[in-house]
């Protein structure tokens, strides 16, 4: 396991508590960001999201991914 992988799995060990699969609202909560910013990386591309229906669906593990990586080093 390299150095990173480490620290990603420490890094989502902090957030076992959350489901796999979070909502807008989940994620905004995650965050600590309001539910309109959350919306707004979204729509952005900047936040990954799937698409389902109407809504938006988050992998927590790669908002903890993506989170690690807004984090410099």
């Amino acid at each position: 396991m390299s150095e990173e992988d480490a620290k990603l799995d420490k890094l989502l060990s902090g957030f076992s508590d959350y489901a796999p699969v979070l909502t807008t609202s989940e994620v905004a909560v995650l965050l600590t960001m309001s539910v309109q910013e959350v919306r707004r990386l979204t729509r952005e591309g900047k936040l990954p999201a799937r698409r389902i229906g109407k809504a938006y669906r988050y992998f927590r593990d790669e908002i903890v991914a993506w989170l690690d990586k807004q984090i410099p080093s």
